[in-house]
């Protein structure tokens, strides 16, 4: 089944896949063995969290559905699954603190969950708000600062909320710009400034004074962002298949390179030197950000559905609705090292990226890979 999400375990050695079949497998990236673990449905999202102890996992969401999504959070050491009780509110979606100990879950009515993910204790945060109050689209991002102090929550009334953690007391209140549901949030890095992505553009707000700065306007048309480390820069891609980098201190723009086929993936590797792309044309970009110069990672033969780096940055990843995971030295990813996933396609899990099906492939191919030098035939 095509594969929806990915990650790297810390330390390396495991990467996880999941998808449409609802099997997430635990990848060793020494003997290419899986160990699976079954949850009850697809699976759209998945993480580990930092000390690689514990691995949560979002189902996907049906806008016709009266339950909402679920989550799912499995402890390792014993393979144990333990789901989170189904609410009232409806789950939309959820976001992991910076410790890993806890879980942030908002529902269609804007109510935010508290989730510590070793007992699965719940605290709520936020109330919700009842149905005439609150706009038809579920508010579906929460972002927290590198502190994990704040929350930002999207109200589900075109609103933002900063919302201290340790309190539940409300810090500052963002309206969306030109009453849009919100599709991506992110601190600045000292948690300063919030940025908001609507349809109507990319804005920065002042968490402290309120003060509101426009970085992007609708003309650009962002389909996603990154803030690079040291806070200075943001890459933007575009829906125009264009990816910017944007200078916070003069609000110039760099074009880095244009996508043959619309984007679907971005993540940057964990020095912020480099994005790493994924696309509608089955190719994988990995880009310069200082110079502008990338390369194509080739072998899928599907849309991206996910890019991610290792910790130390020394392994890229990619996913695929062609039902493969492929692992890429980041210092030579020529060939990829090894290509990994049952290989039967099936009703694509479409995500925020808007991924489409490609034309049917062949099926039931099997690849030699030379240990030493990673040559594939």
């Amino acid at each position: 089944e095509p594969i929806a999400d990915i990650a790297f375990a810390p330390d390396e050695r495991t990467l996880v896949s999941a998808g449409a079949d609802g099997a997430i497998r635990l990848w060793d990236l020494t003997t290419g063995v899986a160990r699976v673990l079954q949850a009850a449905e697809p699976i759209d999202t998945i993480e580990f969290t930092p000390d690689g102890a514990w691995l949560l996992g979002l189902g996907l969401w049906d806008a016709a559905s009266t339950q909402g999504r679920t989550v799912w959070i499995w402890e390792l050491a014993t393979g144990a699954a333990h789901e989170l009780p189904r609410h009232p509110e409806r789950y939309a979606d959820a976001r992991l603190a910076p410790d890993g100990r806890t879980l942030a879950v908002i529902t269609c009515a804007g109510g935010v969950d508290l989730v510590d993910v070793a007992s699965r204790a719940v605290r709520r945060l936020r109330p919700g708000v009842p149905p005439s109050s609150r706009h038809r689209t579920c508010p579906n991002d929460l972002a927290f600062s590198a502190d994990g102090a704040l929350l930002a929550a999207e109200t589900g009334r075109y609103q933002v909320d900063v919302i201290a953690v340790a309190d539940g007391r409300l810090v500052r209140q963002f309206e969306s710009s030109d009453s849009r549901p919100v599709l991506q949030t992110q601190f600045t890095v000292d948690g300063s400034r919030l940025l908001v992505l609507t349809s109507a553009g990319l804005v920065s707000w002042g968490v402290a004074a309120g003060d509101r700065q426009v970085v992007v306007t609708d003309d650009v048309a962002v389909r996603a962002f990154e803030l690079v480390a040291d806070g200075a820069r943001l890459v933007l891609a575009g829906i125009d298949r264009t990816v910017r980098v944007w200078t916070v201190a003069d609000g110039g723009f760099k074009v880095l390179a244009r996508s043959d086929g619309p984007l679907t993936a971005m993540t940057l590797t964990p020095d912020h030197r480099r994005a790493v792309l994924g696309s509608d044309d089955h190719l994988v970009r990995v880009m310069d950000l200082a110079g502008g110069g990338s390369r194509a990672l080739r072998g899928h033969t599907g849309s991206i559905t996910e890019t991610v780096a290792s910790a130390s940055g020394a392994w890229i990843a990619s996913s695929s609705v062609d039902g493969t995971v492929r692992v890429w030295r980041a210092d030579d990813a020529q060939r990829a090292m090894v290509a990994i996933g049952n290989g039967r396609r099936g009703a694509a899990s479409h995500r925020r990226s808007d991924v489409r099906n490609p034309a049917p492939q062949a099926h039931g191919e099997v690849a030699i890979v030379d240990r030493v030098s990673f040559d594939v035939r």
